[in-house]
């Protein structure tokens, strides 16, 4: 266990050292230390039956150990890369924009975007007629039979469209003005809509960090006389901030109790509901918090919290490290195969293979169920015991960089790299939730990473490609 010691003293030390650090690697960091407590669990219970898994795992202070020390490297890699005093040195020089008579901000076109987006889902799914939270439907089947192409967008980006929302809340606040609150309230109505389609904690739990991650310039202006008196607003109405925040809690916890205690609960309403995709009428708090409090519920709860995100690095330590069962060309002929590249992420999919009977396995991807983790593992699997340490360090290099790129050109009002630095930073993030790698031989990822490169180089020299404000008051009077 003395990784995980050490990979969590890395993290707290992030956290004070290095704060706006801490926020702008929030959702990573969050990970990390959720599976490092689920490696400790698994280091000092162990072994334990994963029902999921259907065998034993657990029980082996290598696997732990290791895995503590892979996560410190690749977090103390990320924050040399980042190097947070250039990018303090970049907050400590903005100064307040001047306000035009009459302007019209990016941030009111971002809005009218985002609202547009919020009210298209609103509507498509009235006309679907299908609300899975009322009629007992998986989030995934929804997704696969009823969900429209809105709803397919939010699914597929929903991280980066909250890093977007969170970005243009903020960005105000370095121009010297207020926070924009219009886009927490896109965030509140979205929240509600991921409630209304059957999601649970994941999908909050990401979207919520994503959207505070821009938070991180916040920290960074304390030190800015010009700019750190700003937004008294927000703290004014910190009754607001804290409603929000419970009812946020208050939809996660309800989305949870009604996934375990009902949706997925055998004698439940749904039971006779989900066949005929009638409305449940009988959504009683009381009742699901009951059958949530059960043995049984309680069982399979903890195990998604702490043996499910980690049983895969455990499975893939043992095999590759104490049985010496490395194969790297099926690894990569499975992950990288071209002709399958657009079934999602191979990475885990080859995992599960390797370590699931074949029937069960092949039963698992027919009906669309992914088990969580990937990482480090599938890296393990690919560059085998002592190649794992040069890929973790690699693709954290990549990570920092990648973040500090999209936090200076946020700084400097360059959007258009802002934008395309975080589409990439996002693929990253991708493989850090799940090992998915096969995303570096699509065409689709290289070209957004040649986009990047055409903006950064652009807007580097200067060239304003698109502004925070548009003076319409001159634009009036030359049509004068």
């Amino acid at each position: 266990m003395t990784g995980v010691v050490v990979a969590l003293a890395v993290i707290l030390w992030v956290c004070l050292r290095h704060t706006g650090v801490a926020i702008a690697l929030s959702f990573l960091l969050a990970g990390f230390v959720w599976r490092l407590v689920g490696a400790a669990f698994l280091d000092y219970t162990g072994p334990v039956y994963s029902y999921e898994a259907e065998m034993q795992v657990g029980g082996n202070t290598f696997a732990a150990d290791s895995f503590g020390l892979l996560m410190a490297l690749s977090v103390l890699v990320t924050v040399v890369v980042m190097r947070p005093a250039t990018w303090q040195a970049e907050a400590a020089r903005l100064a307040p924009l001047s306000s035009p008579g009459r302007s019209f901000s990016l941030g009111d076109l971002a809005f009218g975007v985002g609202l547009f987006f919020v009210l298209a889902l609103y509507i498509d799914l009235l006309r679907i007629g299908v609300i899975p939270l009322l009629q007992c439907i998986e989030r995934y089947e929804y997704l696969q039979d009823y969900a429209g192409l809105f709803h397919k967008v939010l699914f597929k980006y929903g991280s980066l469209i909250a890093l977007q929302l969170g970005t243009f809340a903020v960005y105000p606040r370095l121009v010297g003005g207020r926070y924009d609150g219009r886009f927490i309230l896109l965030v509140a109505a979205l929240f509600v809509y991921l409630s209304l389609t059957g999601n649970r904690f994941s999908a909050f739990y990401t979207f919520t960090l994503f959207f505070l991650t821009p938070y991180c310039f916040v920290w960074l202006i304390r030190g800015n006389s010009q700019l750190a008196n700003g937004g008294g607003r927000v703290r004014r109405t910190w009754l607001i901030w804290l409603f929000l925040a419970v009812g946020g809690v208050a939809i996660v916890g309800f989305s949870l109790l009604n996934s375990y205690a009902n949706i997925r609960y055998e004698n439940s309403t749904c039971a006779e509901v989900r066949p005929t995709r009638a409305v449940q009428r009988d959504l009683m708090f009381n009742e699901m918090l009951n059958r949530f409090l059960t043995p049984e519920v309680q069982h399979r709860f903890s195990q998604r919290i702490l043996v499910q995100p980690i049983q895969m690095y455990f499975f893939a330590y043992d095999r590759v490290n104490d049985r010496g069962d490395w194969v790297p060309e099926e690894t990569a002929r499975f992950i990288f195969d071209s002709k399958r590249n657009n079934d999602g992420n191979r990475s885990i999919r080859f995992l599960m293979n390797r370590t699931l009977p074949a029937e069960r396995a092949a039963y698992l991807e027919s009906v669309g169920n992914q088990f969580a983790g990937g990482y480090p593992e599938v890296l393990l699997e690919l560059l085998g015991k002592w190649g794992v340490w040069p890929g973790v360090i690699a693709f954290a290099a990549i990570t920092g960089w990648l973040l500090r790129l999209w936090m200076i050109a946020v700084l400097r009002g360059h959007f258009l790299t802002a934008f395309f630095a975080a589409y990439v930073y996002y693929a990253f993030v991708v493989m850090y939730v799940g090992g998915m790698l096969n995303f570096l031989i699509a065409w689709t990822f290289w070209g957004k990473v040649v986009l990047l490169a055409l903006f950064a180089w652009l807007e580097c020299r200067g060239y304003r490609l698109l502004p925070w404000r548009f003076d319409l008051s001159v634009n009036l009077a030359k049509r004068h």
